[in-house]
């Protein structure tokens, strides 16, 4: 079983409970199959480790997000959209998207027609949201 996940955290350095169930979740998943990793951080993280190599990952993409606090028209959203989290950087979801198709495609691209992915598991809602999956409205 090939499998993408998507996530709003990236687990090098093991060092938060985030991260920790992150690395946990990815060896269970390589368990039992191939396994890429699209990750979405905030620009000002800085505390990142190379990709555990014992983990045997296929691929690893790790893209960064504006993290500025909500501004007005953050706020003029939350009126405007009841179901979205006024926490969540909406204004990223372009960006994102776009990332990982390409991520995906150069994924299709390498692998041929059993390039396709068996399995997409999102790392908390958050990448769900910011990802897309079924369609969501904006």
């Amino acid at each position: 079983m090939r499998t993408l996940v998507v996530a709003t955290e990236y687990p090098w350095p093991v060092n938060s409970g985030s991260r920790l169930r992150l690395a946990t979740t990815l060896e269970a998943l390589r368990a039992c199959g191939p396994v890429d990793l699209f990750s979405v951080v905030a620009k000002s993280r800085v505390d990142f480790n190379p990709a555990s190599r014992e983990l045997g990952l296929e691929r690893v993409e790790r893209i960064t997000i504006d993290d500025r606090p909500p501004g007005v028209a953050d706020y003029v959203r939350a009126l405007r959209l009841a179901w979205a989290p006024f926490e969540l950087p909406l204004r990223n979801r372009p960006v994102v998207q776009r990332a990982l198709r390409d991520f995906t495609s150069d994924a299709d691209a390498s692998q041929g027609q059993g390039g396709r992915y068996q399995l997409v598991w999102y790392f908390q809602v958050r990448a769900w949201v910011l990802a897309g999956g079924p369609s969501i409205p904006s």
